[in-house]
């Protein structure tokens, strides 16, 4: 018998599916790799968006966190909340040809699916995964285009021997 941890749905994993995981993970980008074609992706999709729609000007809106894969990995990290923001909403004659530009450019992290929180003539927000990542990209006052990673080790782990 092995020992388990708690996953964040009530179930227990398994040490050994841990393990199993994390080598999983090492074939995989490291965190800080993630982190970069996360960020990568922000600035030129968002700087796609400001090229079709030049009245779409975007920065940087908060700080990144990051949280822990618990009942996944103990090793690994999702980063979250990186977000790009411009001070007006998509027009809403516009929002079809944008929100296609967002799904465009996430096929470039992965397969694609899309979904919607709300979708509405001057409301959206969606969510957009693609290859592990998942993209949120809204507009209702403001437009943001925002980011999560996948789990991922971090280098300092993917440096260590298995």
């Amino acid at each position: 018998m092995y020992e388990s941890t708690d996953d964040p749905y009530g179930g227990k994993v398994s040490a050994e599916e841990l393990s199993r995981n994390d080598q999983h993970l090492r074939g995989l980008p490291s965190y800080q790799d993630s982190i970069a074609q996360l960020d990568a992706f922000l600035v030129v999709t968002s700087d796609a968006l400001t090229k079709a729609f030049p009245y779409l000007q975007f920065s940087w809106s908060n700080e990144r966190t990051f949280t822990t894969c618990h009942g996944y990995s103990e090793n690994a990290y999702r980063g979250q909340s990186a977000t790009r923001l411009a001070d007006l909403p998509v027009a809403p004659d516009d929002w079809d040809r944008a929100f296609r530009i967002v799904v465009d450019h996430a096929a470039t992290l992965g397969p694609v699916e899309t979904g919607a929180f709300h979708d509405q003539s001057t409301v959206h927000d969606t969510l957009i995964t693609a290859g592990g990542f998942s993209i949120r990209f809204g507009s209702i006052k403001a437009t943001g285009l925002s980011g999560d990673t996948p789990c991922r080790l971090p280098q300092s782990v993917l440096d260590q021997a298995p």
